[in-house]
């Protein structure tokens, strides 16, 4: 069923009884043992959203460094938690995806996914969700309905194992997924699942940003060489196509009107969207290579850790240095009045 039925419900409600949820309007953070879960991070100008290895999620306020919201889940939260005014979207179980209003802390509805949900994306009224070893849903975001269900398959039709959580991007009208059921990008209408495109290349891992009014696209061919593209979202038709190391595990970051990403051979490109134009930026030494990180952007400047330090390279004249010493891993990064701040 695509929402819990009364019996079902009932025992959701019985399991929820054991969970304490609520807000602390004054509870203090203490910075050093958030124990966050790193892809459940969102950073916003003053909030940190995330979830953590205790099965907690949290809403802490930057500003004030005080705790707004805490929810006990069920199972380890790996999502990233989506605030929309005073609704909390998140997967609260492994199959259960749940709204609640963050004021009261009050349940607005609950919603069963086949499977566990590691990654969802909201696109204008739809939640999308990653769904492992079951496929991708389709849920309300007002009620939690499950709208449509696209279903993974393995079989004589497509050998290749379930590799939730699929990357994912979108526009208004669509989403775009990477290497999902034997084709290399997909296209599906965000209403109904029902598919507009879909590209099917030699096997490879990729990673896909919808910018401009194009999707850039990156393959990697298990290291033995990738490219670039950028396709044409109606319909898939390639508009640019170029040799590159492309390294799908980066996140492309989209600034300016230019996307930039991570080759292989230790470089940052820079590919202009409007020119289609691609050059090397930047080349990292063994010191610090951004290899097997990711970097975030905030005013102009991306930061990443390495080899135990922080490195902050500008996006105007590339110039690149060490900001912080003595630490392991960056999850993200805010500004706070004048000061760069850092999650880790």
């Amino acid at each position: 069923m695509n929402v819990f039925n009364a019996v079902n419900m009932k025992l959701l409600v019985f399991l929820l009884l054991f969970i304490i949820g609520c807000g602390y309007k004054s509870e203090k953070t203490d910075e050093k043992d958030r124990n966050i879960i790193s892809s459940s991070l969102t950073v916003t100008d003053s909030l940190l959203i995330y979830a953590t290895w205790s099965n907690k999620i949290i809403v802490e306020n930057i500003r004030s460094h005080k705790i707004l919201f805490t929810k006990k889940t069920i199972s380890i939260c790996y999502a990233r938690p989506v605030l929309i005014g005073k609704k909390l979207y998140f997967p609260i179980a492994d199959s259960v995806f749940t709204c609640v209003d963050i004021a009261t802390s009050k349940t607005i509805w609950n919603s069963r996914l086949g499977g566990r949900c590691s990654d969802f994306h909201i696109i204008d009224h739809s939640i999308i969700a990653n769904s492992k070893s079951y496929g991708l849903v389709g849920m309300d975001l007002d009620s939690g309905k499950v709208k449509f269900e696209l279903r993974y398959r393995y079989g004589v039709g497509c050998t290749i194992p379930d590799l939730s959580p699929y990357r994912i991007s979108f526009d208004k009208k669509a989403f775009y997924v990477c290497d999902w059921q034997c084709a290399s990008v997909s296209a599906y209408h965000i209403a109904d699942g029902k598919r507009l495109w879909q590209k099917v290349t030699d096997f490879s891992n990729s990673n896909v940003k919808y910018v401009d009014g194009v999707l850039f696209w990156g393959r990697n061919k298990f290291y033995k060489g990738g490219e670039i593209l950028l396709l044409d979202p109606t319909n898939g038709s390639v508009l640019y196509q170029g040799q590159a190391k492309f390294e799908a595990n980066f996140n492309p970051i989209v600034y300016a009107h230019r996307v930039y990403y991570y080759s292989y051979d230790g470089k940052l490109n820079e590919f202009d969207v409007k020119t289609r134009k691609n050059k090397v930026v930047y080349v990292f030494k063994p010191e610090n290579d951004v290899s097997g990180y990711q970097m975030y952007l905030l005013n102009g400047s991306l930061y990443y850790s390495a080899q135990d330090n922080v490195y902050q390279l500008n996006l105007k004249n590339f110039s690149h240095k060490v900001v912080k010493s003595d630490v392991k891993d960056i999850y993200g990064v805010y500004q706070d009045k004048d000061k760069v701040e850092f999650i880790f």
